[in-house]
């Protein structure tokens, strides 16, 4: 090696000296919350390949060679990434970094659930029973499916202190129909009869019903012409929807369903409430005026004209459609 070539590889390693350094960067990662290690924290050096994550007792170690003024970053999943800037690597070594990361703050914006207590469930009686200021009583139409109930009368008796007179008026508390005031949607029904202050429960279809309530005690929002309850029928409301419902029913009676029965010979759709051509008059037979003023043998023939179902005849008796 001549000495040009010496000269020139002495300059350079001096160069590289000066311009490249070994480098010791060490600290402690923890948690700003409690202060506690925090293990697996990722310590980079900006720009760079240098790269290290904390142990188990948060401290962390990056050795090589670096030159100029760089940037730290400390970060880790659901926390803050925290940065030190302009650290020069000129200075003197090991450079002491700890830092205490901060958890991320999730905000949202505001939620606004919206809805309505379906008045037709056993959850909106009770809903309102419970916010009522008076005594309430009731039943709503989730629980009228569950039963046999056809008509709004047949719903009443199933109320506490509520009890039905003669198939269709309403007894509260043992008070009769003239101290008891009934109301359809908020508006007041008017007497049903010509000659008492009453009202036919038995008009009404159960199925017609969201609820019904019985109020057995005043305030001043309510009317006061009552001594017994105000009987509050509230019927559905206009559904979103289109939809179709279907109801089939029966009934039976201990004492003659599947019993025979005398009967004649009717029409065959006579279980269907259908009329047929058996029972209809024939024609040609003579007015009521006309038949008076015939002989018996003209009487006996207009008779032959008539179908000759005079005869009894036994039948079972099927349940009630």
């Amino acid at each position: 090696m001549n000495f040009k070539t010496l000269l020139t590889t002495v300059v350079l390693f001096i160069s590289f000296q000066n311009t490249a350094q070994n480098i010791l960067v060490k600290g402690k990662v923890t948690d700003a919350k409690d202060s506690s290690a925090f293990l697996g924290a990722q310590v980079t050096i900006k720009g760079t390949e240098f790269k290290v994550r904390t142990d188990v007792n948060g401290n962390y170690e990056i050795t090589g060679t670096l030159t100029g003024i760089h940037t730290v970053i400390f970060k880790s999943a659901e926390f803050e990434d925290q940065k030190i800037e302009n650290i020069d690597f000129s200075k003197e070594l090991p450079i002491v970094l700890n830092i205490a990361l901060i958890a991320k703050v999730n905000s949202i914006a505001p939620v606004e659930i919206k809805g309505k207590t379906k008045k037709t469930g056993n959850a909106g009686l009770v809903q309102e029973q419970k916010n009522s200021a008076t005594v309430v009583d009731g039943t709503s139409a989730e629980a009228i499916k569950k039963t046999p109930d056809a008509r709004t009368n047949d719903v009443l008796k199933r109320i506490s202190g509520a009890s039905i007179q003669d198939n269709k008026f309403v007894i509260i508390r043992g008070l009769n129909d003239r101290y008891n005031a009934a109301y359809i949607n908020g508006a007041p029904l008017p007497s049903s009869e010509s000659d008492r202050k009453a009202f036919s429960f038995d008009v009404f279809a159960s199925n017609m019903l969201e609820n019904l309530l019985i109020t057995k005690t005043a305030t001043p929002d309510l009317p006061g012409e009552f001594a017994g309850g105000i009987i509050q029928i509230n019927t559905k409301s206009v559904v979103d929807s289109n939809f179709q419902s279907f109801t089939i029913g029966t009934s039976v009676h201990s004492l003659s369903t599947f019993n025979d029965f005398k009967t004649y010979d009717g029409g065959k759709y006579d279980a269907l409430g259908l009329n047929t051509k058996s029972r209809n008059i024939p024609s040609g037979l003579p007015t009521t005026q006309e038949f008076a003023l015939l002989n018996s043998s003209e009487k006996a023939t207009n008779a032959k004209l008539m179908t000759p179902g005079w005869g009894l005849q036994n039948r079972m008796a099927l349940p009630a459609l």
